[in-house]
């Protein structure tokens, strides 16, 4: 390749790289280059679990449970987790929050008070100014709980268009560190999970939203049936020694968009936070500076190959390099999903595919550009 010839290569693959990244200032949707944190749009990586999750074979999990308590009153919440609770799980976590005061709330107090398996939920909000969390709602009863165990249900995205696909294990407030309400149910279950989770260090965690499902229990038929010797036998079985999650599964206040649902229950997102801390289902990102390394490598490749293709060969060109650009584009999508599924490690190839796609464009324009400065030297 002449001197020439290198450079209108480099200036069409430095063309395809701002023309990509220009994107992401144009439009607001999707949001390709976005990191971990940036909830707003589509990424990568929600295509990736939207494809792992949608296997036909799907595992139960055989650590959570489900309890949904749509349709109960107060009292009857209060019935249930005692009904739970004798049934000896090893941790409860109440994803409830009793935010004003009702009639027989003494025994919902009782209740919380006498076991020592509940999680309480908090709601944190987040201080730009001291970049610090602070609590904003709670059950009105927590002054009167003796050694609570707690956590914050914060979810990242909390916007209704926003996707949750991460999560932060702990949050920081001005005079203590409070754990994720998910990290907090592992803690109390699984002190080898937990101490895995701390040891990583990070500040957020893509959720597993892989192929798995929860049993789920509606909490009503559990009161209505729990004197019966068969279903009460056979219910303990997906209880005892292992997490309850109790709470809605139909309030639209507690709704959220995920990358394989576009209406998923916040305490399912829960149950896969969980699942993903407990499998060690860990995605491992790469340095944003290898999704440049690799995007430029390969585009710098591929219109070198397109330029050579144009110049030698006759017929069949823009074949050969048409076919080169697909096969390109189904390498990428194909080993982008094999390591994010596989090897859990994420490399956002965006940018790869937009670059690629663009680069025969701002190929044709610096040939173009070129050959009129030619003409007018």
């Amino acid at each position: 390749m002449g001197r020439k010839d290198f450079i209108s290569v480099l200036v069409s693959v430095i063309g395809s790289l701002l023309f990509s990244l220009g994107l992401k200032n144009i439009f607001a949707s999707p949001y390709l280059f976005a990191s971990v944190n940036k909830n707003e749009g589509v990424q990568m990586s929600d295509f990736y679990s939207k494809f792992g999750n949608s296997s036909n074979i799907h595992s139960v999990s055989e650590d959570i449970t489900i309890i949904a308590t749509d349709g109960l009153n107060r009292a009857q919440v209060s019935e249930l987790l005692t009904v739970v609770d004798s049934m000896k799980p090893k941790i409860i976590g109440l994803d409830i929050l009793f935010l004003s005061e009702q009639e027989e709330d003494d025994k919902l107090i009782n209740v919380i008070n006498t076991s020592s398996r509940i999680v309480v939920p908090y709601g944190l909000t987040y201080n730009e100014e001291s970049s610090t969390y602070s609590i904003q709602d709670s059950c009105y009863f927590y002054d009167k709980l003796k050694n609570k165990k707690y956590g914050a249900v914060n979810l990242e995205g909390l916007s209704i268009k926003s996707s949750i696909r991460a999560f932060k294990p702990v949050f920081r407030l001005s005079d203590e560190i409070m754990n994720n309400f998910a990290v907090e149910v592992v803690k109390n279950y699984s002190s080898e999970s937990y101490r895995e989770l701390m040891n990583r260090g990070k500040n957020t965690e893509f959720i597993d939203y892989g192929d798995v499902d929860f049993y789920e229990l509606l909490g009503k038929d559990l009161l209505e049936n729990r004197n019966s010797p068969h279903w009460g036998s056979s219910i303990e079985g997906i209880i005892k020694n292992r997490i309850v999650l109790v709470g809605t599964t139909k309030s639209y206040a507690d709704i959220h968009t995920t990358p394989i649902k576009a209406e998923m229950p916040g305490i399912y997102i829960q149950a896969y936070t969980i699942n993903t801390i407990l499998q060690k289902k860990y995605i491992n990102q790469v340095n944003t500076m290898w999704n440049y390394v690799i995007a430029i490598f390969f585009t710098f490749l591929f219109c070198s190959f397109a330029y050579y293709a144009r110049k030698h060969i006759i017929h069949i060109r823009g074949l050969l390099i048409r076919l080169c650009q697909f096969f390109l584009i189904v390498f990428f999508i194909v080993i982008g999903a094999f390591l994010y599924l596989v090897e859990n490690v994420y490399v956002n190839f965006s940018l790869s595919l937009s670059m690629i796609s663009f680069s025969l464009l701002m190929l044709d324009v610096v040939t173009g550009l070129y050959w009129i400065y030619s003409k007018l030297r």
